[in-house]
Protein backbone atom coordinates (compact mmCIF):
# COMPACT_ATOMS: atom_id res chain seq x y z
CA UNK A 1 0.00 0.00 0.00
CA UNK A 2 1.23 3.48 -0.84
CA UNK A 3 1.82 6.28 1.64
CA UNK A 4 0.98 9.72 0.22
CA UNK A 5 1.02 13.25 1.66
CA UNK A 6 -1.96 14.11 3.88
CA UNK A 7 -4.87 15.49 1.87
CA UNK A 8 -3.60 14.02 -1.41
CA UNK A 9 -5.61 11.72 -3.64
CA UNK A 10 -4.95 8.03 -4.31
CA UNK A 11 -3.05 8.87 -7.54
CA UNK A 12 -0.55 11.20 -5.78
CA UNK A 13 3.20 10.57 -5.89
CA UNK A 14 4.01 8.10 -3.06
CA UNK A 15 6.25 9.23 -0.20
CA UNK A 16 6.57 5.71 1.20
CA UNK A 17 5.16 2.22 1.45
CA UNK A 18 3.18 0.51 4.21
CA UNK A 19 4.99 -2.71 5.17
CA UNK A 20 2.49 -4.13 7.70
CA UNK A 21 -0.67 -3.24 9.57
CA UNK A 22 -3.17 -4.68 12.02
CA UNK A 23 -5.74 -3.79 14.66
CA UNK A 24 -4.35 -3.05 18.14
CA UNK A 25 -6.66 -4.36 20.87
CA UNK A 26 -4.69 -2.37 23.47
CA UNK A 27 -5.09 0.96 21.65
CA UNK A 28 -8.42 0.00 20.03
CA UNK A 29 -7.29 1.44 16.68
CA UNK A 30 -5.48 0.28 13.57
CA UNK A 31 -1.68 0.54 13.56
CA UNK A 32 0.93 -0.03 10.88
CA UNK A 33 4.62 0.16 10.07
CA UNK A 34 5.78 2.05 6.99
CA UNK A 35 8.97 3.07 5.27
CA UNK A 36 8.52 6.79 4.56
CA UNK A 37 10.54 9.75 3.31
CA UNK A 38 12.94 11.22 5.91
CA UNK A 39 11.27 14.64 5.59
CA UNK A 40 8.20 13.22 7.39
CA UNK A 41 8.56 13.60 11.17
CA UNK A 42 6.63 12.22 14.18
CA UNK A 43 3.48 14.27 14.67
CA UNK A 44 2.91 14.74 10.93
CA UNK A 45 -0.12 13.26 9.19
CA UNK A 46 0.08 11.06 6.09
CA UNK A 47 -2.42 9.32 3.87
CA UNK A 48 -2.43 5.58 3.17
CA UNK A 49 -4.11 4.33 0.02
CA UNK A 50 -6.50 1.52 1.02
CA UNK A 51 -8.65 -0.02 -1.74
CA UNK A 52 -8.24 3.11 -3.91
CA UNK A 53 -9.24 5.57 -1.18
CA UNK A 54 -6.97 7.54 1.16
CA UNK A 55 -7.19 7.07 4.94
CA UNK A 56 -5.39 9.60 7.18
CA UNK A 57 -2.90 8.42 9.81
CA UNK A 58 -0.65 10.07 12.42
CA UNK A 59 3.10 9.43 12.28
CA UNK A 60 4.53 8.20 15.62
CA UNK A 61 7.72 6.43 16.66
CA UNK A 62 7.42 2.85 17.97
CA UNK A 63 6.68 1.51 20.47
CA UNK A 64 3.05 2.53 20.13
CA UNK A 65 2.36 1.66 23.79
CA UNK A 66 4.81 2.23 26.63
CA UNK A 67 5.82 -1.08 28.27
CA UNK A 68 4.84 -1.57 31.90
CA UNK A 69 7.54 -2.37 34.43
CA UNK A 70 6.62 -4.90 37.09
Amino acid sequence: MSVVPAGAGPDAEPIGVLTSGTFSPTLRIGIGLALIDTSIKPGDKVGVVVRNRVEEFDVVKPPFVQPHVR
